[in-house]
C-alpha cells in the first residue's frame, strides 16, 4: 500500500484498536472485559492506571479530538490542575476536554452494546478490541455517562439482584438505542427523485401508512390513492424518495399550487408537501424535519417563499410534531369543495401549517 492510498485508509477508518491487555491496569470494569481465572474468579487488577493512555498512539487520540472538538486532557495534566470544565457539575455542551477515565467509560459503554456483546461474547480468545470513534462530543457524554452507571452498578454490593438486573436493563437499552443511532448515522442518505421502478414501493409505504394510521388515528386515515394520480407526479418530477444504504426510507410529494385546498391562501410562491409515508424500518428518525430542511433549499433555489403542509383530524401530537419540525400551525377548517380530492378530506377538519422563509 503506498503513503497516499495508507492516509485515505486512515481518514475513512471509523473504529480504533484498543489492546484489551491496556484496560486491565485500571479499576476492575468487569464483562465483557473481565476475564477469569481457573477457579473461576476475575483476576485482581491494579488500581493505579497506566500512562499510555490505553495504549492508543497520539494519532488516535488527535483523530477523536477531531471528532468531539474537545481538548484530551492527559493523566499527568489532569493530576496537576483542576478542571472545572469537566466538573459533574458543568453541563456536557459546556464541558471542553475530556479525559482517560471518560474514554475508558465510553469504551465500557460500547463494549455492552448489543453488536459488540455479540462480537466479543468469548473476550478471552481477542486480544484487541475494535471501538467506533465517537460521532460528537453529545453522543460520547451520554455514553460516558452510561458506562459510568454501568460500572458503578456492577461493583456495588448495596442493591438486591432484582433491582440489580433491573437498572442494569435500563441501561443496556439506553446503549442500544445509541448503538443504533450511530450505525444509522454511518450509513448514506440520499434525496432525489422517485422513478416508475418505484411506484409499487410507494403504494407498499402507503398502504403500511394507512394500516399505521388505522391503529392510532382510526377516525381519520389516508385511503387508497389513485394509481395515476402518483404516475403523473413520477412523470413531472414531484415524487421524491430518501435513500438510506440501499433502501428508501421515505416518500413525499409536492406541487406548486393547491387552490382547493388551501382556497384563497393559495399562491404561486410555495412549496406544498403532501403524502409524506416513512419505511417502518427507519421510523423514529424525524424525516419531517430532514424534509422540510431539504424544502428549503428546494424553495430558495426556485425562488419560493413559504414550505406548506396539511393533514386531516386535529391531532395535538402531531401538530406539536409538525411544530417542533419548525412548521407554523395556521389552524384547522373544513373544505369548502373536497370534491375530486382524496376521500380523508371529506367534512374533516384539515389543519394548515406553514414555514416562512425569510
Amino acid at each position: 500500500m503506498d503513503l497516499k492510498n495508507e492516509n485515505q485508509a486512515v481518514r475513512t477508518s471509523t473504529t480504533f484498536s484498543v489492546p484489551k491487555d491496556a484496560l486491565r491496569p485500571y479499576p476492575k470494569i468487569g464483562y465483557p472485559l473481565s476475564d477469569t481465572s481457573q477457579n473461576g474468579t476475575p483476576k485482581q487488577t491494579n488500581t493505579n492506571g497506566p500512562k499510555n493512555v490505553l495504549g492508543l498512539d497520539t494519532t488516535i487520540i488527535k483523530t477523536i479530538e477531531k471528532h468531539l472538538k474537545l481538548t484530551f486532557l492527559s493523566e499527568k495534566d489532569s493530576d496537576n490542575q483542576i478542571c472545572m470544565a469537566n466538573s459533574p457539575e458543568v453541563r456536557d455542551e459546556y464541558r471542553d476536554v475530556f479525559e482517560t477515565k471518560d474514554l475508558l467509560d465510553y469504551i465500557f459503554a460500547v463494549l455492552h452494546s448489543p453488536g459488540h456483546l455479540k462480537k466479543y461474547k468469548d473476550v478471552s480468545k481477542i486480544d484487541i478490541l475494535e471501538i467506533p470513534y465517537p460521532n460528537d462530543s453529545f453522543g460520547f457524554w451520554k455514553l460516558v455517562d452510561l458506562g459510568a452507571k454501568l460500572r458503578d452498578l456492577q461493583q456495588s454490593e448495596l442493591l438486591s439482584d432484582e433491582n440489580h438486573t433491573i437498572q442494569t436493563d435500563k441501561i443496556l437499552e439506553k446503549i442500544a438505542v445509541l448503538e443504533i443511532e450511530w450505525n444509522f448515522k454511518q450509513l448514506t442518505m440520499k434525496i432525489t427523485n422517485s422513478t416508475k421502478d418505484d411506484i409499487p414501493e410507494i403504494f407498499r409505504l402507503y398502504k403500511l401508512a394507512t394500516d399505521f394510521q388505522k391503529i392510532k388515528f382510526p377516525e381519520n386515515h389516508w385511503p387508497k390513492f389513485d394509481h395515476d394520480l402518483v404516475a403523473t407526479e413520477v412523470i413531472e418530477n414531484r415524487q421524491f424518495k430518501l435513500i438510506i444504504g440501499n433502501k428508501i426510507a421515505c416518500v413525499w410529494a409536492i406541487t406548486y399550487t393547491d387552490p382547493q385546498i388551501w382556497e384563497d391562501a393559495d399562491n404561486d410562491s410555495s412549496i406544498f408537501i403532501h403524502r409524506i409515508a416513512t419505511n417502518p424500518d427507519f421510523r423514529g428518525n424525524n424525516f419531517v424535519k430532514l424534509i422540510a430542511d431539504w424544502a428549503k433549499s428546494l424553495a430558495q433555489e426556485q425562488n419560493k417563499s413559504f414550505i406548506r403542509m396539511d393533514t386531516c383530524g386535529k391531532n395535538e401530537s402531531l401538530i406539536k410534531h409538525y411544530e417542533s419540525c419548525g412548521f407554523k400551525f395556521l389552524g384547522t377548517k373544513k373544505l369548502k369543495d373536497a370534491s375530486g380530492l382524496p376521500s380523508h378530506y371529506l367534512n374533516a377538519d384539515v389543519c394548515f401549517f406553514e414555514i416562512v422563509l425569510a
